[in-house]
Formats: structure tokens, sequence, C-alpha cells
């Protein structure tokens, strides 16, 4: 545990925030995770993410946001960066052989968005929302046109990996609206569209990053859905992202290409 424990504590905030993107010497809690869907409890089971999610919460509200672009702009740099030189290999097979995990990046883009959703903080997680959107339309057509990707194979890869799954992006839509001051309607609205589905929640509570992980100590707790409809929900990518897309409409507001810009960009320097 001391192991595990030590290296953390001695890390400032920055330094977790900066150290999420590195798929190796993370901290994870050995929940048993299976595959699948899994983005949202592979954040939540490293420790390292739970670390930041505590500390940038106990922060003044006034200055969380500056953390939250941070993190997201660096996670999602470094992801795309990696996506890169991934697809290289297929578009140009004489290119180096690449063996980049993607698993630290992904998993640092969902912390900074579920961080973003935990705050309440709706603006700055519609750009996030927009900026994956620009992701999907860069890597889209690079994926089509290769020859050497199977297309359903690069639709999966798409929704799986190239940014947070589906069933995290429910989530993360749906935290938020249960963080709005005055959200019943909201929260209804997202309800309902996830009930067309059968989607069903289960209450999901994570222990402190510095205990035991059978501790009954509680960082946090929140209802974790999953797709539990028909078969065909469950299979259909599109059906997926129809889901996503309304959750989209009832929790977030499109905000003027300029403001986004610069709500994204502001990023004065961050809380160490």
């Amino acid at each position: 545990m001391d192991a595990i424990i030590g290296p953390l504590s001695n890390e400032s905030l920055e330094q977790s925030m900066g150290r999420l993107i590195d798929p190796d010497n993370q901290y994870g809690y050995i929940t048993g995770i299976l595959g699948g869907q899994n983005d949202l409890e592979a954040m939540l089971q490293n420790r390292r993410s739970v670390k930041v999610l505590q500390e940038i919460e106990k922060l003044p509200a006034k200055e969380r946001p500056a953390n939250c672009r941070q993190m997201f702009v660096q996670a999602l740099e470094a992801h795309t960066n990696a996506w890169n030189m991934s697809l290289r290999g297929y578009e140009y097979p004489a290119f180096m052989e690449n063996h980049q995990s993607l698993d630290g990046t992904i998993e640092a883009l969902c912390t900074a968005m579920f961080i973003t959703a935990d705050t309440g903080q709706v603006d700055l997680l519609s750009v996030e929302f927009e900026q994956l959107d620009r992701v999907r339309r860069e890597f889209e057509p690079r994926m089509s046109d290769n020859k050497l990707l199977h297309p359903q194979h690069g639709a999966w890869l798409l929704s799986e990996y190239i940014v947070p799954d589906n069933r995290f992006q429910v989530n993360a839509l749906r935290l938020a609206a249960t963080r709005v001051a005055g959200n019943a309607e909201m929260l209804r609205k997202c309800d309902a569209e996830c009930a067309l589905v059968g989607m069903g929640g289960d209450e999901m509570r994570i222990a402190p990053w510095d205990t035991p992980v059978d501790s009954k100590k509680v960082a946090l707790t929140f209802t974790a859905y999953d797709w539990k409809g028909p078969d065909d929900i469950l299979v259909n990518e599109a059906g997926e992202e129809e889901v996503v897309h309304k959750l989209r409409a009832i929790v977030l507001q499109r905000l003027p290409v300029d403001i986004a810009t610069k709500l994204l960009e502001s990023t004065p320097d961050p809380i160490r």
C-alpha cells in the first residue's frame, strides 16, 4: 500500500495531471474490469485520476476551470499525437513500427471531462464535446480511406478509442445534469431518453485515492448507467450515438465559436 500511496502523495496537483497521460506507472484499485465499454471504470479505478478529482473539488469554485481546461487540452493534444503516430503505420507501411499505448491519454481525457461534469462546468463541457467532434472529423476520412483497415474495425476504433466510448459520454452528460442548480427537469429528460433504450443505473461508490479498496470511506457516489436495453442498441453504434446526441441537446448549450475558443484557450497558471 505504501508503495502506491507514497509516490502519489509526493506529487503536486499539476504533476498528477501531467502524469495521467503516461500509460505506465499508474496505480489502480485492481477491480477486475472486463472488456467492453469500460472507459468509466478504467478511469475511476486509477488512483491518480481519483486523486486529481478530489484535489480539484477541494479548490474554490473559481479556481477549478483553469485546471480542468489545462488537463483537457494537454490530454487531447497527447492523444491526437499518439493516434497520428498509430495511423501513419497503416498509411505508410514502411513507417517505423509504433507500440505507443493509448490507455494513458484516453484515461486522462476521461478524467478531465468527468471532473468538468462533476463540478457543474456545463459551458466548458460543451466545448470539450465539440473538440471530440473535431477530432473525429479529422480522423474519420483517414480511416475510411485506408485500405489496410477493415471498415468495421475503423468504425469501432473511432467510437471506442479515438474518443471516450459512448457509455462514458452518456454518464458524463447525466452527471453534469445532476450538478446543475435547478436541474430537476433536465435530469428528468436525460433519464427519460435513457429509459427509452433500456439503460439502467447502479450506484457506484469510489474510495478515496489514499485508502484501501475495501475502505468504508467514500470520495464519490453517483449513479453509473449502462446499456441494458434491446440487443440492437448493444451492437448499434449509430443507436448509441443518437442517445449521446439527445443528451447533449438536453444538457449542453452550443456556444458561439469565438466564445468557445476563448473559453478553452483562456487557461491561466493552474493551482499547484
